[in-house]
């Protein structure tokens, strides 16, 4: 699964690495700092002085209890049988900001609802977002994670949007239903709320039937 992964993230940043040059990383879910970690690497290889800032956000403690999506309620949260350990102790915590601690990266820790603020909001729109990486899994972080990004106008024409986690709709309602829960259906209704449009661009099944990658680039 490491190597797909790194390769879907090389490939997006090596076909818009001008487009990015100037513009923002932004990743909701940053658990452990392994994807983030890499993908700045991977500015740093195609992207030559690279001017981005690197947010990501993280309660570092776990995930949220869903409560909104009545689909799929069950997908990675609490006695769920293939939910991971999402809480980190304080050592493995210290090694992520160890991890992370370089140059324009920052990052945001705490539930969505205490660290998006508008003092945040007003500090971002500094530099818009090309690459926002939507790694939180449930419906209500990412569509909390989306709204934050819209109402604040973060995002532009061209910016790409990936979804990890995008398969969370197969185990409750099985192929052919990916906007009626999860994360699926967090784009589709931000989308919709702010009028916008972001084109498919393609999807990559990393684990069949459990870990789906889908990237998307705003009109």
């Amino acid at each position: 699964m490491g190597d797909a992964l790194r390769d879907i993230r090389r490939n997006i940043i090596a076909q818009h690495s001008d487009f990015f040059k100037s513009r923002s990383y932004v990743e909701f879910g940053v658990f452990g700092g392994e994807s983030m970690s890499q993908i700045y690497d991977l500015y740093e290889e195609y992207i030559k002085y690279p001017e981005s800032n690197f947010y990501g956000f993280d309660s570092f403690v776990g995930l949220p209890q869903e409560t909104v999506d009545e689909n799929n309620p069950s997908y990675w949260t609490v006695g769920h049988p293939a939910c991971l350990k999402l809480s980190l102790s304080n050592d493995q915590k210290t090694t992520i900001f160890e991890r992370l601690n370089k140059p324009r990266v920052k990052l945001i820790d705490g539930w969505f609802h205490d660290t998006l603020t508008d003092t945040l909001a007003d500090e971002m729109k500094k530099q818009k977002i090309g690459f926002l990486h939507i790694d939180c899994d449930l419906y209500s972080s990412a569509y909390e994670a989306l709204d934050f990004c819209f109402k604040n106008d973060l995002l532009e024409s061209g910016s790409v949007i990936m979804y990890d986690d995008w398969a969370g709709y197969h185990e409750k309602l099985g192929e052919g239903h990916e906007f009626e829960c999860g994360e699926g259906l967090a784009h589709k209704q931000i989308m919709e709320k702010y009028n916008r449009t972001a084109v498919f661009k393609e999807k990559h099944i990393v684990v069949k039937d459990v870990y789906e990658v889908a990237v998307f680039i705003l009109e």
